[in-house]
């Protein structure tokens, strides 16, 4: 107490600090701050007793099922043929799962969460194998629905059941409330030849024994098995109804068809899409769709692949006045951002990984090495150079899908799920969690982590190592309601010896402290108003 008091005469007596520096900027954004770094990996073993290839068959965010904040998530091991449910925890989250569901198929690829029956309960939904091997082989597609409690645990054996009583051939399973009435739509797509999606009403009546209705593609899609069919279904056109936007190769013919959320869809809905959007290389976009918010105004912008030629690259079309979804052509000299590269790959979205805000999602492609960039955005778009990046070298190979999660260990940053069941010899997959924000050394026992209070968050803001001899590093938890924007270094007579602007993309600062007499400091951190943040002693030694 008697420190603190001090510290806070300290304070008092120095003189009000405007937002300019008032001595040479020597506190600067940590340009280490752009490697993403795991936090959390499972990994398949190709032989032996305990072998386990097929690691991340499966992998999908289910929110926050426990209320406590974190991002929770799923993962699905092919050879145990084993869903396993993991929270999200400070500083990372455990590799030991808090549920398991075996004899799952491998038919669906992500977990389903939904309220089917009112809008209070909510069930996570997976597929199960049903295959008959007598007298021949034959599956039919089932899903089981298991029920969340209001504390987040799941049942341990299902509540309903769904059999589609057909061999299926799933493409996609989607809970989501397409009629606007408060409770979702249990939405399956399948393509074996000619592509179909079943659709399930939400509500009192909701019921698993038929589909209330059928939508049928009259195109073949059998070419291939129709495993290139996709679906979307969000608000593509900004009109606060949810859309569905169908892709499949079609024999050749590769198109996207959208059907338009309106009154009454999706039951209005029929085999005659709104639009179709005939896919050749002159377009820029792709199935299927990838889309996210890139210019943080809250409505969707699309990207996607050219190939091949002079013109091969990534596309980025962004949501602007005059250039709506509806009407647009999507053809190259279209599109607001071009990244032009035969060694870039688009993959899908990251997320607002180093977004304090959670606004602006970054647009992601595979290179040569390092193996992932990732690029911020901004209210123009993605940038043109990347801030982010993931080597090869640490772990390669493993972006084959990705899904944003938006914080599993506490920093208020958002993280990312990435998985790949082919990884490695002997399909061995691996399932990886790279965290958003700065890194912090929670990990190394060596270091001692200082964390500052401010806003009801213990870990608003981290300092290490104290004592510091050559650099203190300075990072902040990403869910500040006022950033750190600018921040001061005085001795104890209260004469400024270091500031600094920060960086809000970076999240991380550090000082050099180099040259600088041995003794005690005080770290002032200051929002953009100029009102401290935090404030906290340190001792610079030798």
């Amino acid at each position: 107490m008697k420190q603190r008091l001090m510290i806070l005469l300290t304070l008092l007596a120095l003189p009000s600090l405007p937002l300019q520096a008032q001595t040479s900027d020597t506190i600067l954004p940590n340009p280490n701050a752009v490697l993403l770094r795991k936090i959390w990996m499972i990994q398949g073993e190709a032989i032996g007793p305990n072998a386990s290839p097929g690691v991340g068959d499966g992998a999908g965010n289910l929110g926050d099922l426990s209320s406590d904040s974190l991002t929770d998530f799923a993962v699905r091991i092919q050879r145990a043929g084993q869903w396993r449910i993991y929270h999200g925890a400070s500083p990372a989250p455990n590799t030991t799962p808090v549920w398991t569901f075996d004899s799952s198929s491998g038919s669906l690829l992500y977990p389903v969460i939904g309220t089917f029956f009112d809008s209070q309960q909510r069930y996570l939904v997976l597929a199960e194998d049903t295959c008959q091997f007598s007298p021949s082989t034959f599956c039919f597609f089932r899903l089981v629905f298991f029920s969340i409690s209001n504390e987040g645990a799941i049942a341990d054996t299902p509540s309903v059941t769904l059999n589609t009583g057909i061999q299926f051939c799933p493409r996609g399973v989607f809970a989501c409330d397409l009629d606007n009435d408060g409770d979702d739509e249990l939405v399956l797509t399948r393509s074996c030849s000619f592509p179909e999606i079943w659709f399930y009403e939400g509500g009192s009546t909701f019921s698993t024994s038929a589909p209330t209705m059928k939508l049928g593609d009259p195109d073949d899609n059998g070419s291939g098995g129709g495993f290139d069919h996709s679906t979307v279904i969000a608000d593509v056109d900004g009109d606060h109804r949810l859309d569905m936007v169908t892709g499949a190769g079609y024999g050749g013919n590769p198109k996207l068809k959208i059907w338009y959320g309106r009154e009454g869809s999706p039951w209005n809905w029929n085999s005659t899409p709104d639009r179709v959007i005939a896919l050749d290389t002159s377009i820029g976009i792709n199935t299927p769709l990838t889309y996210a918010d890139y210019d943080g105004d809250g409505k969707l912008d699309f990207a996607g692949q050219v190939w091949v030629g002079p013109q091969a690259g990534v596309y980025v079309y962004l949501s602007r006045p005059g250039k709506s979804f509806r009407s647009r052509s999507f053809s190259r000299d279209d599109a607001d951002r071009v990244f032009l590269s035969t060694t870039y790959f688009l993959r899908g979205p990251l997320g607002p990984l180093n977004d304090p805000t959670h606004t602006f999602d970054m647009l992601s492609v595979i290179g040569v090495d390092p193996g992932l960039l990732a690029f911020s955005g901004s209210k123009n778009g993605p940038d043109l150079h990347n801030e982010a990046w993931y080597s090869e070298a640490v772990v390669a190979n493993i972006f084959y899908k990705m899904h944003p999660l938006s914080d599993c260990n506490g920093d208020g940053w958002s993280d990312v799920l990435v998985n790949d069941p082919k990884w490695w010899g002997f399909d061995q997959g691996i399932a990886v969690i790279l965290a958003g924000g700065p890194y912090i050394p929670h990990d190394d026992p060596t270091v001692d982590v200082q964390e500052l209070p401010a806003e009801g968050k213990s870990n608003a803001i981290s300092i290490w190592p104290n004592p510091v001899c050559d650099r203190l590093n300075i990072a902040w938890h990403g869910r500040l309601q006022h950033s750190p924007a600018r921040m001061t270094i005085h001795d104890l007579t209260g004469r400024l010896v270091a500031s600094g602007a920060t960086d809000p993309s970076v999240g991380a600062a550090l000082w050099n402290a180099g040259g600088v007499a041995s003794g005690g400091y005080i770290l002032t951190v200051y929002d953009a108003e100029g009102r401290v943040i935090a404030s906290t002693r340190f001792i610079k030694q030798e």
